[in-house]
């Protein structure tokens, strides 16, 4: 026996299912069409991508699994689900349920004729590409043909035996319409943080893209929030809401953005102020501004 043969064999599968427990994985549901027309899922803690040219991504099932054993069978095609917080029931259902697991769950078909499960973060429809066989489990590398964006909502998480979610200290909305802004929250980044860090509270960056106000980034957190800020949420550009970019900017904008949505909603003895606050910071010629 060689010396790495002896050290494998020294380590207890429980040691080693709770020791790589502490490293949190997300948590995917990977889809398929049986041959008699049937949606087939099953329950993977170990998504990844792989490759960008080609576009790769993997999943590792056991070898032992009968879900693996139906999507095998069904033929080349997946789509991988990426679950978002909220689906941790549907997460346990597909796992557990051993026939007719789509019952009770929405879906609809993918460009490829996978399921896709409503209210998933992200789909990715794949075709096989090659399965490598790897101790108790297989490495399925899939080429991607299609993908996109489902909700957004934060991902399903798988962390020491249990699920949850978590919300970033820090994240930028990644919208192509706020490309010129996230390049300026880039550059404002090192600066944002260390003021999040030293008043011990959530600092935000607010973009104007066209008529509406976009939360472009967020770093910190306050502990009086009801919920986590949700970073791309997008708002319309009117009063009340956006009066810094209304009082800092120019005579135009406030008449064609700001003002005139609301033009017959006031009576003439109702008056519309704009109040300036002071511990805002910007440029309203970049359209961004960065908040406390």
């Amino acid at each position: 026996m060689t010396r790495a043969e002896e050290c494998q064999a020294n380590i207890d599968p429980l040691h080693f299912r709770r020791v790589l427990g502490e490293y949190p994985t997300g948590v995917v549901v990977v889809t398929a069409i049986s041959q008699s027309g049937e949606p087939l899922g099953m329950t993977v803690g170990s998504f990844t991508s792989v490759s960008l040219k080609p576009p790769l991504v993997a999943f590792l099932p056991s070898k032992s699994s009968s879900s693996w054993k139906a999507l095998r069978e069904s033929g080349n095609r997946f789509c991988i689900n990426v679950l978002s917080a909220d689906q941790e029931e549907l997460c346990r259902t597909i796992a557990t349920r051993k026939t007719d697991k789509f019952a009770d769950i929405k879906w609809h078909s993918s460009p490829g004729g996978n399921p896709v499960i409503e209210g998933a973060v992200v789909w990715v429809d794949c075709v096989t590409e090659q399965i490598y066989g790897a101790g108790d489990h297989d490495i399925v590398v899939g080429r991607v043909l299609n993908l996109d964006v489902g909700v957004t909502r934060e991902p399903l998480l798988f962390f020491r035996g249990g699920y949850g979610s978590f919300t970033p200290l820090s994240l930028a909305a990644g919208d192509s319409d706020l490309l010129a802004h996230l390049r300026l929250i880039d550059l404002a980044r090192p600066h944002i943080e260390s003021l999040a860090a030293s008043l011990e509270t959530e600092v935000t960056a607010i973009a104007l893209v066209g008529d509406e106000l976009v939360l472009a980034a967020a770093v910190g957190r306050t502990d009086i929030a009801v919920a986590p800020t949700r970073v791309g949420q997008r708002l319309p550009f009117m009063a009340p809401v956006g009066s810094c970019f209304a009082a800092w900017g120019d005579d135009a904008l406030r008449a064609a953005k700001w003002i005139a949505p609301l033009e017959g909603a006031l009576t003439g003895e109702e008056e519309l102020s704009i109040p300036v606050d002071r511990r805002v910071s910007g440029d309203l010629r970049s359209g961004l501004l960065i908040a406390v």
